[in-house]
């Protein structure tokens, strides 16, 4: 007789941690759609923005200090963020490194582009000084010496293919 009480007693039990689970799957259910209305959405042009931010802040790390030597840490701190905004965008250093010099490149060829393709092209002499003086000041911004990270990115390159890929894309272009 005890041992029939025993089994009703824990089938009491477990039909009601079952309904206590449904209802806090219920709230869980509830409170995402509620995060989902009350959350503002970022745009994609935040997000850029955003991306742009850490970029510029891990070139200024790699113009002071070397690829090597910049830590995630330092980058961080640059960017003026935290941690998880950093990794939310960017999963590791090497992502971050591949992302900057695909960007440092399509921005180089926005600059020379107007010089390369002009209606009226240049004579030699003055386009060869032209394209160094558009080079010379992009890598020259800022107070700081971003010719020197890209010496260290094409060093970097000969180790790493996914870079030298982006490297090499980035000069045929």
């Amino acid at each position: 007789h005890i041992k029939g009480e025993r089994s009703l007693f824990i089938g009491i039990i477990i039909k009601r941690l079952i309904a206590l689970f449904v209802k806090i799957v219920e709230n869980v259910f509830e409170f995402q759609k509620f995060a989902v209305r009350v959350m503002p959405k970022i745009s994609e042009e935040k997000r850029q923005a955003r991306r742009d931010q850490i970029l510029d802040a891990s070139w200024r790390c790699f113009s002071r200090k070397g690829i090597h030597y910049t830590s995630m840490d330092d980058i961080v701190r640059e960017a003026n963020l935290s941690f998880g905004a950093v990794y939310l965008y960017y999963k590791s250093k090497e992502e971050l490194i591949l992302a900057a010099f695909a960007s440092a490149f399509q921005g180089m060829r926005e600059i020379l582009s107007p010089i390369l393709l002009a209606d009226n092209p240049l004579p030699p002499p003055a386009f060869v000084r032209e394209i160094a003086k558009v080079i010379s000041s992009h890598a020259h911004r800022d107070g700081l010496n971003f010719g020197v990270a890209f010496l260290m990115g094409w060093s970097e390159a000969q180790s790493n293919p996914k870079l030298k890929e982006i490297i090499v894309a980035g000069q045929l272009a």
